[in-house]
């Protein structure tokens, strides 16, 4: 099947961040954030569809069934002009959920972002992406793609056929306990408050700026974050808007936060030791040991089902693990170091393989091993991406 292109309308172009924020300061901030991916290279394929950034906004619709359809765009600054290219690959046919895929914005911001589906891509060009170091620069919630730019909250449905709307004031967002709930944070975490992305609800702002440093993540009906004293609560704190800042009780203090879904918080120890917490309900539900040698794992995901987390280890060695008893199902040493990692679904994973300048998205399903390349991402600078399932 061939791609066809769907014009779209353009809208007005939004504020854009501070001019505080240099290119090469928001560069090195985005390699912090969560799904990040850095590409290098030029060259696409044949059968190509392209469009211009500066050409208003545009919908490109392939399909990754029997072509390998390659999707350009070219954002252009005052000193930077760069070319990036997206290509689809037969694997996208297999996917069990959408996935987002956007290039780390310019300076002066903006950005195409693409989703892939086991239908093809679908392509918008006026995406008001911000730069920054967002911890969660992308989150796809209810059919709906949201994110910040450090002045205003926005959301774009996943089909993409109409422009992002502002929906908030927020600086960046983080994902909630539940499948529904987002975390506005504001003014320098000054203040936070629940969105719900179901009905559209922002709720009453909590002013937090003499409690919480940082915020990880949502759990529960509160966040995992970085408390201010931590002298009397440790390096992270499980903290609600009714009852605030609450201690996490572990085996070893200097253990890290390696990922959290829904009511549980895996964290782990240099020496591998791994604990998993029901932070709802004040309990533990399982703990055991990882024989990881030299290693240690440094980030994770639980899966959509939270039976089962993939674990990055410092050498890049990736681990599905099952988090009832420890017991290791599945494992790729191929993937570089520090690369981050996500699930699709409840039984497949997306991954990032790949050199300098050929990059590639694929998909595991780690219950029978299957692997499939999903599409190649080329084009200097860095990438972000989610899914629709967890967001790690």
């Amino acid at each position: 099947m061939g791609g066809s292109v769907d014009e779209r309308p353009p809208e007005d172009r939004v504020s854009r961040l501070t001019a505080s924020l240099t290119a090469g300061a928001a560069l090195v901030a985005g390699l912090l954030g969560g799904w990040l991916v850095g590409a290098t290279g030029l060259q696409g394929s044949a059968n190509t569809s392209t469009t211009s950034a500066t050409n208003g906004p545009s919908t490109v619709v392939t399909s990754s069934t029997e072509i390998t359809p390659t999707v350009t765009t070219e954002t252009k600054s005052d000193t930077l002009v760069t070319r990036r290219t997206l290509d689809v690959l037969p694997g996208a046919a297999g996917l069990r959920g959408p996935v987002a895929v956007a290039p780390f914005p310019g300076p002066s911001g903006g950005s195409p972002l693409w989703v892939l589906s086991n239908e093809g891509a679908v392509q918008r060009l006026d995406v008001p992406l911000g730069p920054g170091d967002f911890p969660y620069p992308l989150v796809m919630t209810n059919g709906q793609i949201a994110f910040a730019d450090l002045n205003n909250v926005y959301m774009l449905a996943v089909d993409l056929r109409a422009p992002a709307v502002s929906v908030t004031e927020g600086s960046f967002l983080v994902p909630g306990g539940s499948s529904d709930l987002l975390w506005i944070i504001g003014r320098n975490v000054g203040w936070v408050a629940p969105f719900d992305t179901n009905s559209g609800v922002v709720s009453e702002r909590v002013d937090v700026s003499d409690v919480i440093g940082w915020p990880e993540v949502g759990v529960a009906e509160g966040l995992i974050v970085r408390p201010i004293d931590e002298s009397t609560y440790g390096r992270v704190a499980y903290w609600t808007p009714s009852l605030g800042l609450q201690p996490i009780e572990l085996p070893d203090p200097e253990s890290r936060l390696v990922t959290a879904s829904g009511n549980i918080a895996v964290f782990a120890s240099d020496d591998g030791a791994i604990d998993v917490l029901d932070l709802a309900n004040n309990n533990r539900i399982a703990q055991f040991s990882m024989d990881l040698g030299e290693d240690s794992i440094i980030n994770g995901c639980l899966s959509p089902e939270r039976t089962t987390a993939v674990f990055t280890a410092s050498s890049g060695d990736h681990l599905v693990v099952d988090l009832r008893d420890g017991n290791v199902i599945y494992s790729d040493p191929t993937i570089e170091p520090y690369e981050t990692i996500g699930w699709i679904s409840a039984d497949q994973i997306l991954v990032i393989t790949g050199v300098e300048g050929d990059r590639t998205l694929q998909s595991i399903e780690p219950f029978n091993g299957s692997v499939n390349s999903i599409a190649r991402l080329r084009g200097p600078g860095s990438w972000w991406i989610t899914t629709g399932s967890t967001d790690c």
